[in-house]
């Protein structure tokens, strides 16, 4: 078996500028903002618990065995929660978000209300 020659590819030139970028833009990419630019205005009393709607489509809520009590159940039919119609209490089983866990409490208040 003869063993051919390898072929090179053909050595193509690049202009030295190509590597090196210009003081100018490294400015520009820069994350200290200077002082000729304007800062965002933030906005006072920025709650993000407001922001983030809970999707209570997520949780059904029944009537348990037991009268008075209202369970609160996820997508997988697990039980989140147990409201008393009797007394307006919560009791959690399992964690859920603090933003949930208020949105649902006050959910259960207005469409359950104290007996």
């Amino acid at each position: 078996m003869i063993a051919k020659p390898r072929r090179s590819l053909p050595k193509t030139k690049r202009p030295s500028s190509a590597h090196a970028e210009p003081k100018e833009s490294l400015r520009r990419l820069s994350p200290v903002a200077d002082a000729a630019s304007p800062a965002r205005p933030v906005p006072e009393k920025a709650d993000p618990a407001k922001n983030y709607k809970t999707a209570l489509r997520s949780y059904r809520f029944q009537r348990a065995k037991t009268p008075g009590i209202i369970e609160v159940l996820n997508e997988n039919s697990y039980v989140m929660a147990e409201y008393s119609e009797r007394t307006g209490s919560v009791k959690w089983q399992r964690m859920v978000l603090a933003s949930q866990r208020e949105q649902i409490e006050k959910w259960l208040e207005d469409h359950f209300p104290k007996a």
